[in-house]
């Protein structure tokens, strides 16, 4: 699996409140950025995390980057 990230925002809140989405070979992690990037979920399934995601309501922002090495 490639790595990747993806930024998805709880837009209700002002200000908005950020999740940061990781691919690694291991599966999707998420952190929150707020509380010193803590991992606050964790899967081997991208489809899993989305629905975790959607479930509080947060979209993706529009966009992806690929992670040099």
């Amino acid at each position: 699996m490639s790595k990747w990230i993806e930024v998805w925002m709880d837009h209700t809140l002002d200000p908005p409140y950020i999740l940061v989405v990781r691919g690694t070979a291991a599966g999707v992690e998420v952190f929150d950025p707020r509380e010193m990037n803590r991992l606050v979920y964790r899967s081997a399934d991208y489809d899993d995390t989305r629905l975790w995601l959607l479930e509080d309501e947060y979209e993706i922002v529009t966009g992806r980057m690929s992670i040099e090495e």
